[in-house]
């Protein structure tokens, strides 16, 4: 699916009666309300709606009779529609896979704004499987199945949105028939002002935010951030600030913050959003600078570092210069954020590291001491040439298994959504016990080492006294090494990287063996490689990035 920078799409589900649902009491024929979309129009007289466009063809893919069925539904035969319901379940397989990653991230990180993103991108969807019961109840066990799917997030979310009311002093029964059909808030994600959001005659508003790239970045900012005095316009235009704050997104969502209590984590984001609102708007020349060296101090605290350092990257003098900070530099270096520099602002989103090329670490150098702290290599999950291998492995028998990895406006809003954590949480894999689950961890890593780790030739996993676990990639195999002889093996056999000469020189010439480092951890959190003993000049930083924050604990 790509729909154009001016598409918005909005689907209303009227309150007409349709028993024997799975969403409530109510639910009726589906209203299109038209926003400069050509999705669909209704016709007033004849109370029948007409699809066309582009996400029609789609989705039908020029299948003539299911064309014919769809736009005659008050006159077809059950049978037509049960074919017609069946074709579009079949359509629904990544769907399906979808709303259950919608269920885990919902109950298990607390970001409900921002999963509903995945279910309202279903919209034309639902749309025309409503639009098929209307006055056709009789049929509604062919859809049981898909709707069934819906149940336990729909319950979670009407649970979740009615504390969050009554946790903000609102009334929750004027807003009932909000909630009364899909238990879902309504939420619009359009970045020009809308009017009426709440008509009348409506139970539930499900928006479709994958406009544009930007649009679906406005859209996750505005859900995470419903905080007073943020002005929810976005200049869409304004590539710098988009990139900014969607390295921002990536980087709280890749990191757990939601560990915290909600609230704290809300309010904290809240004024990292306001900063950056302000220093845009105090130094829109230069407000990448402006932007890191206000949101270091929050960025700080909400990941409970004590310390941080603004770093600007000076490429003529092939080094990391501080720009701001409010400790020295010889801490233990916890997390760094990369920010692009203005040439490369057109590109998705951020690079901060580009596992398809080689493998980048970020050092804070004392130079003082000679010494640098420990690097931090980070996988932010923020670009989309290898997206469709993390939809594929959530797909893998759906026709939809593999998705235009040029649609990057499209792609790009689920890309924040997918982290390994819950790949590994949910998949019950667990270091202790991974001897005991070898086809669970031969699927993920392969899968991994394919698009991930290619570089990787050892990793090594865990460190018992003086024997370290270790994973053999090529091999395919878990073993225990002795320190001794691990060091002998050398760097380059330790860890290749291929594709940077400098780097893989670096490494064999200049490294320090730290007992106790971890090239790889792995953890129900996330998956972090940290590097300790280098001392990583300015050159080897991808040239996309221009600025750092380096946090320390």
């Amino acid at each position: 699916m790509h729909l154009s920078e001016t598409s918005q799409t909005a689907v209303y589900i009227s309150t007409q009666a349709v028993p024997n649902l799975m969403f409530g009491e109510k639910m009726g024929s589906v209203v299109k309300r038209n926003n400069n979309t050509n999705f669909g129009t209704k016709n007033n007289a004849s109370n029948h709606i007409e699809f066309t466009g582009d996400l029609y063809s789609k989705l039908v893919d020029n299948n003539y009779n299911l064309k014919s069925v769809l736009n005659n539904y008050e006159h077809a035969n059950e049978n037509d529609l049960r074919d017609c319901i069946a074709f579009l379940q079949q359509k629904c397989t990544v769907i399906h896979s979808l709303l259950n990653l919608v269920n885990r991230l919902s109950t298990e990180t607390g970001l409900l704004q921002v999963c509903k993103g995945i279910f309202e991108t279903t919209s034309p969807l639902l749309q025309i499987l409503n639009m098929t019961l209307y006055k056709r109840d009789n049929i509604t066990g062919e859809i049981y199945v898909f709707y069934s799917t819906l149940e336990s997030f729909i319950q979670d979310s009407s649970k979740v949105l009615r504390e969050e009311d009554i946790a903000h002093g609102q009334d929750v029964a004027s807003s009932a028939t909000i909630y009364n059909t899909c238990a879902f808030k309504s939420t619009e994600y359009y970045i020009e002002p809308i009017k009426n959001r709440y008509p009348k005659d409506t139970n539930c508003v499900l928006t479709c935010p994958i406009k544009s790239r930007n649009g679906a970045l406005v859209g996750i900012l505005e859900a995470i951030n419903k905080v007073p005095g943020v002005s929810p316009y976005f200049d869409k235009n304004d590539e710098m600030l988009l990139s900014t704050l969607g390295s921002i997104i990536s980087f709280f969502i890749s990191l757990e913050t939601m560990n915290m209590e909600r609230e704290t984590a809300k309010g904290t984001i809240g004024l990292i959003m306001k900063t950056v609102m302000n220093a845009t708007k105090a130094d829109p020349d230069n407000s990448n600078k402006a932007i890191l060296c206000d949101i270091a101090e929050p960025l700080a605290k909400l990941l409970k570092c004590d310390r941080y350092v603004v770093h600007e990257v000076d490429y003529a003098k092939n080094e990391l210069v501080p720009i701001k900070s409010n400790a020295p530099l010889a801490y233990s270096c916890s997390l760094q954020l990369g920010i692009p520099s203005a040439s490369v602002q057109k590109k998705q989103l951020i690079n901060v590291l580009s596992a398809t090329k080689h493998l980048q670490y970020y050092s804070a150098y004392d130079k003082k001491t000679n010494y640098a702290t420990k690097s931090t290599l980070v996988y932010p999950l923020s670009f989309s040439s290898k997206i469709s291998f993390v939809l594929e492995f959530l797909n893998k028998n759906s026709p939809f298994d593999r998705f235009d990895a040029q649609d990057e406006e499209y792609l790009s809003f689920f890309f924040h959504l997918m982290d390994f954590r819950h790949q590994l949480k949910n998949s019950k894999i667990e270091l202790r016990s991974c001897s005991h689950q070898l086809e669970e961890w031969r699927t993920f890593w392969n899968i991994f080492s394919r698009h991930i780790a290619e570089n990787l030739s050892i990793i090594c996993l865990n460190k018992s006294g003086n024997m370290v676990q270790c994973f053999n990639l090529e091999k395919f195999k878990f073993t225990e090494v002795n320190l001794r002889t691990l060091r002998k093996l050398g760097a380059s056999t330790w860890l290749k990287i291929r594709d940077q000469n400098n780097i893989e020189n670096l490494l064999t010439k200049k490294v320090s063996f730290v007992e106790e480092r971890s090239l790889i951890t792995i953890s129900e959190k996330k998956i972090v490689a940290t590097v300790q003993g280098f001392d990583i000049p300015a050159n080897i930083i991808s040239p996309d990035v221009e600025f750092l924050i380096s946090l320390y604990t």
